[in-house]
């Protein structure tokens, strides 16, 4: 696959909210611009309907940037909207997770005893407004998990990252309908690994999650 061409951060003008977060998630952009594909989506999101976007790129060439500028954008603009961002495996996961740490105010930062590098919660800092995050996977077994699940930091957070399994499994249930009430986002990493029989319940996850939220007007 070729190298993608970048493009100078002034051409693509994103509002200064974004821009704020652009600059702090790769602060490289500032010199060096976004490929193009970031670009496009970078573009897109000046308008005055936040788009449903699709990217199919490389591996490694930068699709991250892409969907966390458009959940931003999403936080941003309305500062009571919620928004889930899905993995296949814990391990992207938690690499997620590390990205929006290193982010992330210190003060805010979530983290237990003896789980060295790994942070559950924190707040994020864009323009004006404060975005809290909060990871979110299965309380069996895991006295970590289920304390944070009872804390202030993840109820308050207006973004969680999970695996695709525990919004299926966990997100239409009645104490997670103040979450799933605002929900104005949601984002499938890794898209093209659910296929067959997998993507069959995938897609049958997302027409739950509509019916769902129907349901609560």
């Amino acid at each position: 696959t070729p190298v993608p061409s970048l493009v100078p951060l002034r051409e693509v003008a994103p509002r200064p909210a974004l821009e704020d977060f652009l600059t702090a998630y790769e602060p490289q952009v500032t010199a060096s611009g976004l490929y193009v594909h970031q670009a496009t989506v970078v573009a897109a999101l000046k308008k005055r309907d936040i788009p449903n976007i699709v990217m199919t790129t490389a591996t490694g060439s930068g699709k991250s940037l892409g969907f966390w500028a458009w959940a931003f954008e999403i936080l941003v603009r309305d500062v009571k909207s919620t928004v889930i961002a899905t993995f296949p495996t814990q391990a992207l996961l938690w690499g997620q997770a590390k990205r929006l740490a290193n982010m992330s105010r210190h003060e805010s930062l979530v983290e237990f005893k003896g789980l060295d590098g790994a942070c559950f919660a924190g707040t994020i800092k864009v323009a004006n407004t404060t975005v809290p995050w909060s990871v979110w996977y299965g309380t069996t077994g895991c006295d970590y998990m289920k304390a944070h699940e009872k804390s202030d930091p993840f109820t308050r957070a207006r973004l969680r990252i999970c695996t695709l399994d525990k919004l299926h499994w966990s997100l239409m249930l009645p104490r997670h309908e103040y979450f799933l009430r605002r929900l104005s986002g949601v984002i499938l990493d890794e898209a093209h690994s659910w296929y067959g029989l997998s993507g069959a319940n995938v897609r049958a996850m997302i027409d739950r999650l509509r019916l769902s939220m129907d349901v609560l007007r």
